[in-house]
């Protein structure tokens, strides 16, 4: 999750185009129009293959530059190809799709060397960014503007990259410390919670609040260790609608009681990128007690 984290074949058929251009000069043709010689120089084809990274290049503005995703990225025009994920990439849909960048969220083992052997033979620029925790957020805001520093929207991406580092410096403001620990679960069946070194265990150690799991990861816990933990609030965080789960979850027979069980709905509520930042502030709320209704049930 944390982990559920850039052709240059197109430079030579872009150089076809200006030899084409040089050879109508020289038959009286005349210059290309300005329009498609600009089209030339400032067209920059990315392809992404993390969602997280595709969520926060929307965010920026700079979804229109994306010319090649992952299955399980949102909020993208239905034309965009699906052209691999996490895990995998398909070589052919790559080069279909002529890019220039390949931002990447590689696993613990690194960028798959096949990507690696096909980007250095086609000449392919590839960014990679590990997206475990907050500081790894920070990092990809701060370095992502860079990357794409010869789009034509270079500096109003870096304008909103600032501006999203700062709302996330104002999600991890202190809170209050709880009373007692808190629990943050993202499954149910069976009940999964974010432990240290996540993004939530990140979120809560920053705004003094206690996180009743100690383990790090994402662990499973049983109605025994719900109870043991005894936290004063148990908070469920979806990315979609989830009554049966949050039915199950005030039905647990522990002794945090139901009105103290709460569930927070966001879509990017699991996906670390930027638009996660909503779903931090609607997350300290539920935490906070006051979420708002649409927000927790």
């Amino acid at each position: 999750m944390n982990g559920l984290v850039g052709s240059r074949r197109g430079e030579i058929l872009r150089g076809l185009g200006v030899a084409a251009a040089i050879g109508l000069v020289a038959c009286g043709g005349g210059d290309p129009p300005a329009s498609q010689a600009s089209a030339e120089v400032e067209t920059l084809r990315v392809v992404s293959l993390s969602p997280a990274i595709t969520r926060t290049l929307i965010d920026l503005g700079a979804g229109d530059l994306l010319v090649g995703r992952t299955p399980y990225c949102r909020g993208l025009d239905g034309d965009v190809p699906a052209v691999g994920s996490l895990l995998e990439f398909d070589p052919e849909a790559m080069l279909a799709v002529d890019p220039d960048l390949v931002l990447v969220q590689p696993g613990a083992s690194g960028i798959d060397p096949d990507l690696s052997a096909l980007a250095k033979r086609e000449a392919w620029t590839v960014h990679s960014w590990r997206i475990d925790g907050l500081d790894d957020l920070r990092r990809l805001l701060a370095e992502l503007p860079a990357a794409l520093a010869e789009a034509p929207e270079a500096d109003r991406i870096e304008r909103r990259a600032r501006e999203r580092t700062d709302d996330l410096a104002s999600v991890l403001a202190p809170l209050a410390p709880a009373a007692s620990p808190v629990v943050v679960l993202f499954a149910m069946e069976p009940p999964m919670a974010f432990g240290a070194g996540t993004f939530v265990g990140d979120l809560l150690d920053r705004s003094g609040i206690r996180n009743a799991v100690a383990a790090r990861g994402y662990p499973e816990l049983s109605l025994e260790d719900l109870a043991m933990l005894a936290p004063a609030r148990i908070v469920l965080l979806r990315d979609g609608p989830a009554e049966a789960a949050i039915e199950r979850l005030r039905s647990l027979p522990i002794p945090t009681p139901p009105e103290s069980r709460r569930i927070v709905e966001h879509p990017d509520a699991l996906t670390p990128g930027s638009g996660w930042i909503e779903a931090a502030a609607r997350l300290r709320g539920a935490i906070a007690g006051d979420a708002v209704e649409e927000d927790s049930r």
